[in-house]
C-alpha cells in the first residue's frame, strides 16, 4: 500500500464501511502519515457474531416493530412456497444467463429470503417496509421483491456482481475480518440450511481459510489504548452498527450516530447540532475555520457505498404489483 507523503498541511483518511475499517486499520501500522480519521458504518466484528442478530431482532425499537413483523411474515411466505420459488429461481437464471454453482439453488434462495432482511435495514427505509407482501401475494412478484430487496445475482457465481466478484472479500472476513452470525432464527424449521449463510460458505471454493481472531483483537487494542483523532458516524438502522467500533480511552475521538440512518450515514444525516460540532471537529482536525453556514446537501444526495456483505444497492422504490 502507497502512504500518503507528508505535506505542510494535516493528511485526514475517510471512508465508508469496509472502507472505513480500512483507514482505522491503515491508522493502526502507519499512524504517523496520518492526522485523524473519520469512518463511516464502519464495522468491527468478532468472529461470527452474534451481535448482529440481537440487533436486527430490535432494529428501530417498538416504533417499527410492525416493519420488522412485516418482512418476517414475508420471509416465511416465502419459504412456505420453497419448491415453486426454487423453480421461479432457475427460470430467472436461465433468463439472466446466471449460474448458481458455488450454493446451488435451493440454499441460494434460502440466503436470499434471509438477507432480505439484512439488506432492507442497510440499504432501504421504513418508508419502503408496505413493499412486502403477505402470503396472498403471487410467487412472481414475491421473487421480484427479493430481486429488489438484495439482487438476487448477489448469490449467482456471476463474476461482476455475484459470490465470485466478492471472493477476495469474503476470503478476508473468513481469515480476519469476521461475519455476522445469521439471522434466522425466527424462521424456525423453514430453514434447511442453518446456519451456512456466513463468510466461509462464500470463500473461493478449494482455498483453506482458518479464522485468525487476533487481527481484530490487535486492531480494538490499539484503538482503545493509543489512538486519537478518530472520528466514526453510524446509522441507527444500519446493521454494521451493531459492530460498532469502540473508543475506550482514545483520545480526542468522537461517535456520532444518525437517528433513522442507514449504511449511506454521514454528516448530512445528522441532526443539525451533532452535524455541526462533528464538522468543526473534523476542521479542528484539518486546521481549516469554521464554517457553520456552510449549505448542506439533502442525505438524499449521498451515495451509497460498497459494504461488506452484499454487492452495493442503489435506493429505489420497490417493484409494482
Amino acid at each position: 500500500m502507497l502512504r500518503p507523503r507528508r505535506l505542510s498541511h494535516s493528511i485526514l483518511l475517510t471512508g465508508v464501511s469496509k472502507g472505513g475499517e480500512t483507514m482505522v486499520f491503515y491508522r493502526r501500522f502507519h499512524p504517523e502519515d496520518v492526522d485523524a480519521t473519520v469512518a463511516y458504518v464502519a464495522p468491527l466484528v468478532r468472529g461470527e457474531d452474534a451481535r448482529f442478530p440481537a440487533f436486527q431482532a430490535t432494529v428501530g425499537g417498538s416504533e417499527l416493530a410492525w416493519c420488522r413483523e412485516q418482512i418476517h411474515t414475508f420471509q416465511r411466505a416465502v419459504l412456505n412456497r420453497r419448491q415453486e420459488m426454487v423453480a421461479l429461481l432457475r427460470a430467472h437464471a436461465v433468463n439472466q444467463g446466471l449460474t448458481y454453482n458455488q450454493l446451488g439453488f435451493e440454499r441460494a434462495l434460502e440466503h436470499a429470503v434471509i438477507e432480505t432482511y439484512f439488506a432492507f435495514w442497510q440499504y432501504s427505509r421504513p418508508q419502503y417496509c408496505d413493499a412486502f407482501p403477505d402470503d396472498t401475494a403471487s410467487s412472481e412478484y414475491m421473487l421480484e421483491i427479493i430481486d429488489w430487496a438484495v439482487g438476487l445475482a448477489a448469490f449467482s457465481d456471476n463474476s461482476s456482481s455475484g459470490v465470485a466478484a466478492y471472493h477476495p472479500y469474503y476470503y478476508q472476513a473468513s481469515l480476519e475480518l469476521g461475519w455476522p452470525k445469521p439471522y434466522e432464527a425466527h424462521l424456525g424449521n423453514l430453514i434447511q440450511y442453518p446456519g451456512t449463510n456466513i463468510a466461509p460458505v462464500y470463500s473461493a471454493p478449494g482455498v483453506p481459510v482458518v479464522f485468525r481472531p487476533q487481527a481484530m483483537q490487535d486492531i480494538e487494542d490499539w484503538l482503545v489504548t493509543h489512538g486519537e483523532r478518530v472520528m466514526f458516524i453510524y446509522g441507527d438502522l444500519a446493521p454494521w452498527t451493531a459492530a460498532a467500533f469502540p473508543l475506550g480511552n482514545a483520545q480526542d475521538s468522537f461517535v456520532f450516530t444518525a437517528p433513522g440512518g442507514n449504511q449511506g450515514s454521514t454528516f448530512n444525516w445528522l441532526p443539525t447540532t451533532l452535524r455541526d460540532q462533528a464538522q468543526d471537529i473534523v476542521r479542528r482536525w484539518a486546521g481549516v475555520p469554521s464554517l457553520k453556514h456552510a449549505p448542506v446537501p439533502l442525505p438524499e444526495a449521498d451515495t451509497v457505498e460498497f459494504g461488506p456483505h452484499l454487492p452495493p444497492r442503489r435506493l429505489q422504490p420497490p417493484p409494482v404489483p
